[in-house]
């Protein structure tokens, strides 16, 4: 008979005899008083399946799609599906276990879960006690980090056991609970952690430190997907189509318990957190983290084991993390698990202050008996817990009638609407489960602008405009997600103990609207207008359009501030065409083009320009403009060539190797460029920026480098001492394009060359995280110095790095930003800073120490020789990919920056 608890050495087994002897005392603790367990004959167990004992050895990712699936054919108690693919085309798995009965009904079992949960108001409580009576309890539990090997192995046996046990206490939680596990939520991460552990798992190596196995590859050193984007803290925005998949499961089946297991510190942590707390963490989730602990405090006590909760996790409020996404979303409440014990690339982690080893099976065991008190819990109050699934959106809704914001409108068209962007925001919302509306009517209301919240004017909003009313049943997770109000500094919400450095696990930015670059006003009560649900944003279809119509056109313009413009553009120069940047505003006829508008001229490129036009515009949405002739009605000509610069086919340079984080910095990177925009670039490793020759190169990017999780300063020194700056030197005065951002700004300020006019004098210590106010350096060129040679178009404008930008204001990241400060009378010029304007400065999210980043520089240009120029970046706008509202500011330095 299978046991969970046999301690094998890592090339042996326990003697037989032994593992009887604890397999007795394993079920005398399982089952309490109950010694006869059975189970059912003819499911193989993991260990029967693979040919080995769990915690002896990885299981490679295609064995275990291979044995859930067997184990659903052979147990009509579980059943095997997937819920998605991951970036590399692999499944997504998810395996629910329960009684034969209840998987049979489990439609209906959702359906009741929707009518329990889908509601603004109490149900009567005749209907509720119905629901109540016949409605299984929904358990969730899932593992992201799959590199934290104990929770993917342990997760098969607990399926195992519970479809298998005859015994009361498995065969209550089946009646009475339905289990699902999604155990490879990120399997592209743990094919590449199993292939590396066991290319270097050399016997008895593993417990050393400077062993290979433990000192991972940069690519391997990662909780990231395959694009390298950190899926632990990706809920909420969703930039990973495996967390966007997990996110609408979740929201499918709206489970009550949504539980998160990792692997990490020496002694198993049980949820409860300790404070802080973010703001809308319900009391009622709150409550069921102390009811599962009370259940694991009697089972490891039996046990004599040890588990920590409510200290060392502090401040996991972000809503990027997955648990607090469930709890403020589809779930009663979200739990996080970590135990210790054999994880590739951490195994000195493991060496406990005796000496000894905390091995995978130790880890795995705790989970088992952790999650298994959950299951318990699920079970044994059930009714109080599908009734707490029903009140706490009853007293969300309640609450959200009265907050100060009611309802968020966004407009659908208009200034600094760009229907790109306004469809993902839209499709990121629903995917949560936030109902979003259209109204189907025009209307007027008294709102406040996301960036004038202090004044509330009366506004006419066209038919179009969408609408979000907090009074839903996600009320939390969409007041959450939009509301710039919610307080994180209230001395109920921040206590002790935390440091003041490090408050909040994670940045506190939120709002998705500041993120996502989309206009937004407040409403401090609910909008009366006939409107409709909707799932998606605007889809425009693409269109080619003429202000003046020849045959053949002379030129073509791609509309600007759209992304789709940006996307068509790139496809073009990657297929060998060439574009050209407005490097000043024009006009023809009544409609004018800012500076950065983008063009292609017919006879400078090949033939079947207009025809790939018409397809790429189909196929992104975009518009394009034909033009007939070279000639405008105001700005700058096609003729001049100065103004309208050729664009490089860009080849970029990024560097992807130590000391750049993976998943936080490169992974970011790479999915703006690759997964959004189509952008090609190349990686390349730390050794070619100091040594190869770079001028074929038409930027060259430092990203981000000695960062914390949180995105400050504190696991290396970054580039200090490692980065050759006298072969960027040469590059940069060769009339390279450099673009530093954070961590490297500070190493490439204090050069000399490179940094002339720069200078650095730390970091904006403890801004953990809010989102702050920005704004676009616009020179104030004298009435005297412009020459209105022609008509209507004498501004200067927003620099050409805000190309895609209307308003001077913007919304920026600030998790530890670098201080810059800019030489007056030098070449370096200053296109954004963050706010001078302390009452005004934070936007939404927590912070300390704002004084530091008061007007500090943002973006700033050092031009270097005739040609070449260094783009500083204070803080990162690609930062785990999540600020979308940024893209176009990072791409129009790879893409303009070579032509200023």
């Amino acid at each position: 008979m299978h046991t969970r608890f046999c301690y094998a050495s890592k090339r042996g087994f326990v003697p037989s005899a032994l593992r009887g002897v604890m397999l007795f005392f394993v079920l005398l603790w399982a089952t309490g008083t109950q010694t006869g367990v059975t189970q059912v004959p003819g499911v193989p167990s993991p260990e029967e399946f693979h040919g080995y004992e769990l915690g002896t050895n990885y299981t490679i990712t295609a064995a275990l799609y291979d044995y859930y699936r067997e184990l659903a054919r052979q147990s009509p108690r579980v059943e095997y599906s997937e819920y998605g693919r991951s970036i590399q085309g692999r499944p997504l798995p998810m395996v629910m276990v329960s009684s034969e009965a209840n998987l049979a009904r489990k439609e209906e079992i959702r359906e009741r879960m929707l009518r329990l949960t889908n509601v603004t108001d109490p149900l009567p409580e005749g209907e509720l006690a119905q629901l109540l009576a016949g409605t299984p309890s929904i358990v969730w539990a899932y593992i992201i980090d799959v590199d934290e090997e104990a929770g993917i192995e342990v997760l098969q046996e607990m399926a195992y056991e519970l479809a298998t046990r005859e015994d009361a206490d498995a065969q209550g939680i089946r009646d009475s609970v339905l289990v699902i596990l999604t155990p490879l939520a990120n399997p592209d991460a743990h094919a590449r952690y199993v292939t590396w552990h066991k290319l270097y798992d050399v016997d008895g190596a593993s417990v050393d430190p400077l062993a290979v196995e433990n000192r991972a590859h940069w690519g391997m050193n990662t909780d990231g997907n395959a694009y390298g984007i950190d899926v632990n803290r990706d809920f909420s925005w969703f930039v990973s189509p495996e967390m966007q998949a997990l996110a609408r499961a979740g929201v499918h089946w709206r489970p009550q318990f949504w539980l998160d297991v990792h692997s990490g510190p020496n002694v198993i942590f049980i949820t409860p957190y300790p404070p802080p707390f973010h703001p809308l963490w319900p009391e009622r989730g709150r409550k069921w983290w102390h009811a599962v602990a009370e259940q694991a405090n009697e089972n490891f006590g039996r046990r004599g084991w040890s588990f920590s909760a409510g200290e060392g996790y502090e401040g996991p409020g972000h809503i990027g993390f997955s648990d607090t996404w469930g709890m403020l979303g589809p779930a009663v409440t979200g739990f996080l698990y970590e135990s210790f014990g054999g994880r590739p690339g951490k195994t000195e982690a493991f060496v406990r202050s005796d000496g000894t080893i905390a091995t995978m099976r130790m880890a795995m065991d705790r989970h088992y008996l952790a999650i298994w008190s959950q299951w318990q819990v699920a079970r044994d109050r059930r009714e109080e817990l599908l009734r707490d699934a029903h009140l706490r959106v009853v007293d969300a809704v309640r609450e959200a009638r009265s907050n100060p914001i009611r309802t968020v409108v966004i407009p659908g068209e208009g200034p600094g609407v760009d229907p790109d962007k306004l469809n993902r925001l839209i499709e990121r919302l629903t995917l949560q489960g936030v109902e979003v509306r259209r109204a189907t009517q025009p209307f007027a209301a008294r709102s406040r602008d996301y960036f004038d919240m202090d004044n509330e004017v009366r506004r006419e909003y066209p038919a179009g405009t969408y609408l979000v009313d907090f009074a839903q049943p996600q009320a939390r997770l969409v007041r959450s997600l939009l509301d710039p109000t919610l307080d994180y500094e209230a001395h109920t919400v921040v206590k002790v103990p935390f440091t003041a450095r490090y408050p909040y696990y994670g940045p506190t930015w939120a709002v998705l609207t500041y993120l996502f670059g989309v206009p937004a006003h407040a409403v401090g009560a609910a909008v009366a207008v006939e409107s409709e649900v909707v799932t998606a944003g605007p889809r425009p279809v693409g269109m080619v359009d003429a202000l003046s119509r020849a045959e053949p056109p002379y030129a073509y313009i791609l509309e600007p501030r759209r992304e789709s413009s940006y996307r068509i553009a790139i496809r073009l120069m990657r297929e060998g065409y060439r574009l050209r940047v407005f490097h000043g505003a024009f006009r023809i006829g009544e409609t004018q083009f800012p500076k950065g508008t983008i063009a292609a001229i017919r006879l400078r490129n090949p033939e079947g320009l207009g025809e790939r036009l018409a397809e790429l515009a189909d196929e992104h949405g975009g518009r394009v403009i034909e033009v007939a002739g070279p000639y405008t009605d105001g700005g700058v000509t096609f003729g001049a060539d100065q103004d309208l610069a050729a664009i490089p086919t860009p080849l970029v340079a990024v560097v992807a190797d130590y000391p750049v984080a993976q998943d936080h910095v490169f992974g970011g990177i790479r999915n703006v460029l690759e997964a959004d925009f189509g952008f090609a670039f190349t990686p390349v490793m730390l050794q070619t920026i100091n040594n190869a020759d770079l001028s074929k190169y038409t930027a060259v990017v430092l990203p981000h480098a000695g960062m914390s999780i949180r995105g400050g300063p504190g696991f290396s020194a970054g580039y200090k001492g490692i980065l050759n700056v006298e072969n960027l030197q040469q590059y940069v005065q060769g009339g390279g394009t450099l673009i530093a951002v954070k961590g490297a700004a500070e190493v490439i300020a204090q050069d000399p060359v490179l940094g002339r006019d720069v200078s650095f004098d730390g970091w904006a210590d403890s801004t953990t995280g809010p989102t702050l106010r920005a704004r676009w350096e616009v020179p104030q060129v004298p009435e005297s110095g412009i020459v209105p040679w022609r008509p209507g178009l004498n501004e200067v404008g927003l620099p050409l790095l805000a190309s895609g930008f209307e308003r001077e204001e913007f919304a920026a990241p600030a998790a530890y930003p670098v201080l810059l400060q800019v030489r007056e009378g030098g070449r370096a010029q200053v296109l954004a800073r963050y706010s001078a304007d302390a009452a005004r400065l934070v936007l939404d999210g927590w912070s300390i120490n704002l004084e530091k980043a008061l007007g500090r520089p943002f973006v700033v240009v050092q031009r270097v020789g005739r040609q070449g120029k260094v783009i500083y970046f204070a803080d990162s706008t690609t930062f785990r990919g999540n600020w979308y509202g940024l893209n176009l500011l990072f791409l129009n330095s790879l893409i303009f920056g070579p032509t200023l």
